[in-house]
This record gives structure tokens, sequence and C-alpha cells, in this order.
């Protein structure tokens, strides 16, 4: 009987033990709780389309957690060869999710992030087990080394190995001419930011008209001016033409429902369209010339958004220019016919940007207008014209249009708000800074000019707010005139 008392007591002792043991010293699960777990990421583990230069991580858990500031100091970002700098991670509003910035990621380059266990507890008392993600940035892709131009200037080939050598890692900042031949749009942004862009855009809108005593395109002095000051010179031409073949030389349109002007009779001999056509175009290369001479190249972008509602589905389906008018057979023909008409004329200081015309929320519709693309041997930027997007639609169309045309640069030609009758904000383009964080790596940005602001008319620009230019300028990536060098 002494033995079985004995007995006993010692299992209840060894269940007792058991007990207290399985409870823990705070007196149940619910207080030890379970490790915090990643139950999704952003981006994806095994994601290959990544940008490279900066990256912003997300990772969600399955509770609440705490996170230390100063421990993003043991966070590492590594590939087999070199490590990325994480610079900072942040605690979410709901505590759930920790965002990890980093900058300095290579091309191509699978990198493996690991948050070391110990570094973030849950809402119990345990802490995270070692958290790793990995994902391979966007390869470098096969550009040129040179333009297209094989008998580019000297000046033209400088200017195209700097557009390259800082292609992806960092984007230069552009302002677009009040019109025409003027700097007024980059003096505002001056005014608002301290700091000139580092590209501006003249257009040859009113090169029929000039010379004339508000017009002169053969005065550069605009252009060289800005080359002096070490800013980036950049072309383009709204090409405007007679309503009739008897119209006043004043009467021009680039509507192609406003005018009878039709680009395939350019090819036919002794058309009004080809000697009207030939007569601009020797007024434009007079001032090519004229730039070349003084040691200018150019970036230049005719014959912009040539498809316009060509492929839409929700529009009538036609171009809004001429010169798309008649199609993608007659629009290659008229571009690889300027391209010709300025070898012969000897200018060879322009890097040839074309825009390609896609359609927001439609993957579908991306490269549609393939067709009109003059080809690899006349291009040597790919441009995207935008307006009112969010950063993800602009990652969107860098993303397609970087995989459509993989040896080529790839530009946001124009930008800015999309507005109606002048001061009403449809859609708000994305700030420079949410897009890279998104992943575009634009060669250079363009917002286009309002009008009413540029003139004094107005205090408002509609078209690119104060706020969007302040954010971009304030970006260590985003070049201005002062840091061009080449």
């Amino acid at each position: 009987m002494k033995h079985l008392k004995l007995k006993l007591l010692i299992i209840a002792s060894s269940i007792l033990f058991l007990y207290s043991c399985s409870s823990g010293s705070g007196g149940g699960n619910n207080d030890e709780g379970t490790e915090p777990t990643v139950v999704s990421t952003s981006p994806t583990s095994g994601a290959t389309d990544i940008a490279s230069g900066d990256v912003t991580i997300t990772l969600t858990f399955d509770q609440v957690i705490n996170f230390v500031t100063a421990n993003y100091t043991q966070i590492t970002l590594k590939s087999t060869s070199s490590s990325a700098t994480v610079s900072s991670a942040t605690l979410g509003s709901d505590y759930k999710t920790l965002t990890i910035s980093a900058t300095g990621l290579a091309k191509g380059t699978t990198y493996t992030l690991t948050v070391p266990a110990g570094l973030i507890k849950g809402t119990g008392t345990l802490y995270n087990k070692e958290i790793t993600l990995s994902f391979t940035t966007i390869a470098a892709s096969t550009i040129s080394s040179t333009p297209v131009d094989a008998n580019a200037t000297a000046k033209c080939k400088s200017l195209y190995t700097y557009l390259k050598s800082i292609y992806g890692t960092k984007c230069l900042s552009a302002a677009m001419a009040d019109v025409s031949w003027n700097t007024t749009g980059a003096d505002k942004e001056y005014t608002v930011t301290g700091k000139y862009p580092a590209i501006n855009c003249y257009d040859f809108i009113f090169i029929y008209a000039s010379p004339a005593n508000w017009i002169n395109y053969s005065d550069i002095t605009p252009a060289t001016n800005w080359a002096n000051n070490n800013g980036i010179v950049s072309l383009e031409w709204h090409f405007e033409v007679p309503k009739t073949s008897t119209s006043d030389s004043t009467d021009v349109t680039y509507d192609p429902t406003q005018t009878t002007f039709r680009c395939k009779n350019i090819f036919t001999s002794g058309s009004w369209e080809q000697t009207y056509f030939y007569k601009q175009m020797d007024k434009v290369c007079a001032v090519l010339l004229k730039l070349q001479n003084a040691g200018i190249a150019a970036i230049w972008r005719p014959f912009h958004e040539a498809a316009g509602n060509t492929y839409a589905k929700n529009y009538t389906g036609t171009a809004w220019f001429w010169w798309g008018y008649d199609g993608a057979t007659y629009y290659v023909k008229l571009w690889q016919a300027m391209y010709s008409y300025f070898q012969q004329k000897g200018i060879h200081n322009l890097i040839w940007v074309w825009v390609t015309q896609n359609y927001d929320g439609d993957s579908s519709q991306y490269g549609i207008d393939s067709a009109f693309y003059p080809s690899d041997n006349y291009v040597d930027i790919i441009g995207r014209d935008l307006y009112g997007d969010t950063a993800d639609q602009c990652y969107t169309e860098y993303s397609q249009i970087s995989t459509l045309y993989p040896n080529k640069m790839v530009t946001l030609a124009e930008c800015g708000n999309s507005v109606t009758n002048n001061t009403t904000i449809a859609a708000t383009q994305a700030n420079i800074s949410d897009q890279w964080l998104k992943g575009c790596r634009w060669l250079y940005f363009m917002p286009w000019y309002d009008y009413n602001y540029c003139q004094g008319t107005s205090t408002t620009n509609y078209m690119c707010s104060d706020s969007f230019w302040k954010d971009a300028m304030s970006r260590s990536y985003v070049i201005d005139r002062s840091q061009v060098s080449y």
C-alpha cells in the first residue's frame, strides 16, 4: 500500500509538471502565439521582370507585427556576385506590412532578400523565422552602341553614347517649348524648382511662316543658347499643310479631316502635296544644317502618334494627324523618305525617335501599331505619349514597349494630366517617383506645356502641376541641365 501511494504521487507530479510546461509561465498558448508568417510579397518570389536600379519590396504578414526601424541594417539583398544597398524598412499603417527599399540593383541579376530570424515579433512573444525572397532583374538590352545614322557627327555619337550610358539607371528631365522656338516652359520650371530641365524641345510648327517678324527659325539663338548652357536640344515637327491646293499660305492644319492634303500623294510626281512637302523640308533642312555647323546634335521626333485611333475600339478608327491618315504603308514610306532626304542634304546630327501608339487597359492591343514602325534601321529610340495615367498603367506601357522593342531605348516622349476645356483635370498623371518605383526606366520624361500658364495669363499649370515638377527634380536619379555630361 505504501508503495502504491508513492507510485500514484509520482504519476500525479509528472502530470502536473507536463501541464505546467505546456501552459508556459504566462498562462497559456494565447500569450506565446505563433511566429509571424509572410502570406504575400511584392514582387512575388521568382519574378523575372524587376527593373534594375531601385526596388521597393513589400512583405505582408498574417498578423500585426512589431519592427524596430534600426533592424533594417540587418536585412540583406544579395546576388552571387554583388549586393544591393537596403536603404530603409518601414511598417505600413495596418502594422501587417513591411516595406523595404533598396538601391543599386544590376541588370540581369538574381537577388535574394534575407530577413534574419528574430527581427520581427508577432502579436505574441514569438519572432519570425528567417525570411527569404528571390527575384531577377531585367537583363541588359542589346541596344546598339552607335546611332542608326552611320555618318553621324562626332557630337551626335557623343550624345547617343551618353544617353545609352544613363539608360536604365537615370532619367533626363525635359521641357516643351511654348508652341515653338523658345524656352518659356523651361524657364517656368526653373522658377518652380530652382533647376532647369536637361532637355528643351522645340517645335517646327510655324516653319511655314518663317521668317516673319514674330517667328524666325533661321535665327538659331534659342537652341545655341540652350546648348551652350549645358542643355540637350530636342526637336519635333507638327507639320502643318494647306487645307487645299489653293489655300492661303497661312491657312494650314495637321488635322486630316480639315485638309485635302494626302500623304500618299507626296509620292506622285508633280502633285501639289509633293511640291509643298519638299518646300517645307528644305526650310527645316536649312535650320538643321545651321545647328549641325554650330556643333549641336539633337533628339529628333517627327511624325509622332501616327496610328492615332486607327486601331481603337471605342473611338472613330482614324489617325488624328495627316501623316498617319493614309495608313501604315504610306507612313513608313514617308518616314524613310524624310530620313533619306536628310541624308542627301548632309544632315547627320539627329537621334531619331519614333512614337508608338498603344491603348491603356487592353493588353491585346499592345504592339498593334507595329505596322507603322519604320524599322530598326531608321529609329534610335521608341517613345510613348501618356496623359492621366497611373503608375501601374505607365509601368504596363513601359514593360510592354521594352519587350516589343528590346534593341531600343524607351522614353516618355510626352506626358501630363488629362485636361478638358483647358482648366478641368480629368485624370492626373502619376508622379515620376511613383513611376520609377513601379519600374519605369524612361530615358527621359517631357510634360506638355500649358499655353495660358506659359503666357502668364494663368497662375496654374493644369497640364503639369508644380508638385509634379518638384517631386521629379528632387530625385537623385532625375538629371537636370547642370548635370548633363557628354
